[in-house]
Parts: structure tokens; sequence; C-alpha cells
């Protein structure tokens, strides 16, 4: 699987999970995690191959601190979204080190 396939598939499980524990009236800060999530997708899915290479620290900066800012503003440990926020972000962190290397 490539590695933008494995960037959309975990930020649909990631926007998913927000969706899903957040159905009804989601807080601004809520509303902004998956406006930027939503946005990420895509560009990852229409960017040409040049753009999405040159661009992925801009991704993962965009989505990186999404998860401590969550937590500090709703302070909500056990929300099940932020385990699939964490993988999307660890991902991209790999992959931005792997892109660096």
């Amino acid at each position: 699987m490539t590695v933008r396939k494995k960037l959309i598939k975990q930020i649909n499980l990631t926007i998913t999970a927000i969706k899903t524990n957040n159905p009804k009236n989601p807080t601004p800060m809520v509303k902004n995690i998956l406006k930027r999530y939503e946005e990420t997708k895509e560009f990852i899915q229409h960017s040409t191959e040049e753009q999405f290479e040159e661009d992925l620290s801009k991704v993962k900066n965009k989505l990186d601190t999404l998860t401590r800012a969550y937590l500090e503003s709703a302070n909500d440990y056990m929300n099940p979204m932020l385990k699939e926020m964490h993988k999307t972000e660890k991902l991209l962190k790999e992959y931005d080190k792997t892109a660096q290397s």
C-alpha cells in the first residue's frame, strides 16, 4: 500500500471516529479538528505526487498538535477519537522522517 493510501485510510478512520464520538452539536474545537482532517484528506487525494512529497511536512504541521489541543480544551482523555488522531499523527511523523532522509 502506498504512503498516500495508508494516510487516506488512517485519516478516514480518524474522521469517522470524530463524527461518531461527536454526533450532535460538536464544539467549535471539534469542528475545527474535523475541518483540518477533511482538508488534509482532500489535499492528499488531489495533489500531484510532486506536490504531495514537497508539502508532506506542511500536512503534518496542520494535524500535528490537534490531539494535544483537544485535550487541553476538553480534558476528555477517554474519548475514543483521540486514539485515531494519535495514530494519524504518528503515521505522518514516520513518513515525514522517511521523506527527509
